[in-house]
């Protein structure tokens, strides 16, 4: 899977949220708008549980993963954690660069480069199989948002937050 949210405190998606809490703007490499594939831990969880009960799922590969723009993912956080924050859009090539000292100069980087390259590298992903054999089904655009604040344990998502045209292709 790409982007694995869910609840509990290691992982990419607890630190992008924290770095949303605590910076003073969003800082977003490139433009913003590759896709980034995200998929529900339960879901995960659940589809795992499913391939160790049955045989025929070995030596398939099974994607799971709901397609999203980064700009666009990051915009559903902001939402969800109720921040107005400014968006600070970094060259690629100067992300680089801060990545390197950060690996360099500090014992936890907020950044590296090897997560900046997983980032704007080229993904194929396919759910079809995943739909097929699995009865995968992923979720819409607000069940994604309810899910992160769920996992967020936020009680209630603000009902302006959700914005189902906001999907990408």
């Amino acid at each position: 899977p790409g982007l694995v949210y869910g609840s509990g405190t290691r992982g990419l998606f607890p630190q992008m949220v924290k770095t949303l809490r605590d910076s003073p703007f969003v800082p977003i490499v490139g433009k913003g708008d590759y896709p980034i594939h995200i998929v529900y831990l339960d879901d995960l969880a659940a589809v795992i549980a499913r391939c160790l009960e049955d045989p025929s799922t070995i030596s398939k590969k099974y994607d799971l993963a709901e397609k999203m723009g980064f700009e666009e993912f990051l915009d559903l956080l902001l939402d969800v954690l109720n921040l107005k924050k400014r968006k600070l859009h970094f060259p690629v090539n100067v992300a680089y660069i801060l990545a390197s000292l950060g690996e360099k100069c500090l014992r936890k980087p907020p950044f590296r480069k090897d997560q900046i390259r997983n980032l704007l590298g080229e993904k194929h992903v396919d759910i079809g199989l995943s739909i097929k054999e699995l009865d995968y089904s992923p979720g819409s655009f607000a069940d994604i948002e309810m899910r992160v604040a769920s996992c967020l344990n936020l009680s209630q998502v603000p009902s302006d937050t959700f914005h189902a045209d906001r999907r990408m292709p």
